[in-house]
């Protein structure tokens, strides 16, 4: 009898880590392949023939449709340049010269993605609309209230997360991914 009993707390053992272990697996985007350039964190092997398994559960799952790597490529941050969480109040000077792609989207989004309602209802920039230097260099401010020039607006509170997504875009093709420089998130004031 003892010997039955401690099969069977084996096996529930054995079940209960391998479904537990393979659902927190694919419950979060941890498991996908990343590429990290400054504090921004992309995924981008996502669509490739040759993705892993937990990266095919996890777009599954998440009932997600990415685009090909030569399509689109995105990354997200939650933190500055200096490592600090962003968060909802502060106000953040976004600096970067022109993006290697053909049109590129800039989004601030609550922590667990949902988009920021505000005002101006408005959650995106994209370079089409964006001002910038003679030299192609831009500022975006990303902040609660208005300000002059490029300006985001963010929630008066709570962590925010920024979403750049680079469309139509030659960066695997090339070659140059490796040489990829995106926006440096600068803190300016936070209360």
């Amino acid at each position: 009898m003892t010997n039955l009993f401690n099969i069977l707390l084996a096996l529930a053992i054995a079940l209960i880590g391998g479904f537990g272990s393979a659902y927190m697996t694919v419950a979060n985007d941890s498991a996908l392949p990343e590429i990290k350039v400054a504090t921004w964190t992309g995924h981008v092997a996502a669509t490739s023939r040759t993705a892993n398994p937990y990266t095919k559960a996890i777009l599954s799952r998440s009932a997600a449709v990415p685009l090909s790597a030569t399509e689109a490529i995105s990354f997200a941050t939650k933190t500055d340049a200096d490592g600090n969480p962003l968060r909802g109040g502060c106000t953040y000077r976004l600096m970067g010269q022109e993006l290697a792609a053909r049109w590129w989207t800039l989004t601030v989004t609550v922590i667990d993605g949902q988009l920021v309602n505000n005002s101006a209802q408005r959650q995106t920039m994209n370079n089409m609309e964006i001002l910038r230097a003679a030299d192609g260099a831009f500022q975006i401010t990303l902040a609660p209230q208005a300000h002059a020039g490029n300006w985001l607006p963010s929630p008066a509170s709570g962590r925010i997360r920024l979403l750049l997504n680079l469309y139509d875009t030659a960066l695997f093709t090339d070659g140059s991914l490796a040489e990829l420089i995106l926006p440096r998130i600068q803190e300016v004031d936070c209360p």
